[in-house]
């Protein structure tokens, strides 16, 4: 957690659909909790995570291409968290889903917020969880410009996602005493392709 808060994601109590078991990156490719909370301060990235149940189903019958091409389509995973994004999908809108402690989520199109930065687009989705009047808890990844690699279809990529509580009241974000976002950084690591769609 960063700020010393401690916020619904790490207390929520959240049933995994079954099979679930998701390894632990090794120690040397995946990013510390301590470069991810750096991040978030240096840069106040939020974050959502995501994930497709049958990924490829529902992007359609998409193919994996040869290197060449900029990747468009990425899996991720970390910490009990699956997450996939497509820059693009059979229907020409950007695709996210999300498996992981806030249970089963997917977004299309306008609830998927783009944006470029010097680090790499930050890809916002979300709401994961909400209570009127309390707390609302989005997520973002940081997903970073991919050349794939040559004689390969997949390039294995690390990086991030934050999850933000944004506090608020019945009296609205006025009412809340200190920080009106918590983070919570969750290392990921998976592999970029490029689909043809």
């Amino acid at each position: 957690m960063i700020d010393g808060h401690v916020t619904p994601a790490a207390t929520g109590s959240t049933e995994h659909a079954s099979g679930d078991d998701i390894s632990s990156p090794s120690s040397a490719n995946r990013l510390s909790r301590r470069v991810a909370a750096g991040y978030v301060a240096s840069g106040g990235i939020a974050v959502a995570l995501l994930f497709t149940a049958g990924s490829r189903a529902a992007l359609g019958q998409a193919t994996p291409q040869a290197q060449g091409e900029e990747a468009n389509y990425f899996v991720l995973s970390g910490e009990g968290t699956q997450i996939t994004f497509a820059t693009t999908s059979l229907t020409g809108l950007p695709l996210l889903t999300y498996q992981g402690p806030f249970g089963s989520h997917s977004f299309t199109g306008d609830q998927i917020r783009r944006e470029d930065t010097g680090i790499g687009e930050l890809v916002t989705a979300g709401p994961l969880e909400a209570v009127p009047d309390l707390y609302e808890v989005t997520l973002t990844v940081l997903v970073p410009d991919v050349n794939l690699i040559g004689g390969r279809a997949e390039t294995p990529i690390a990086t991030l996602a934050v999850l933000t509580t944004h506090h608020t009241s019945i009296g609205g974000p006025g009412g809340v005493q200190g920080a009106l976002q918590t983070y919570e950084a969750v290392a990921l690591q998976g592999t970029a392709e490029f689909v043809n769609f």
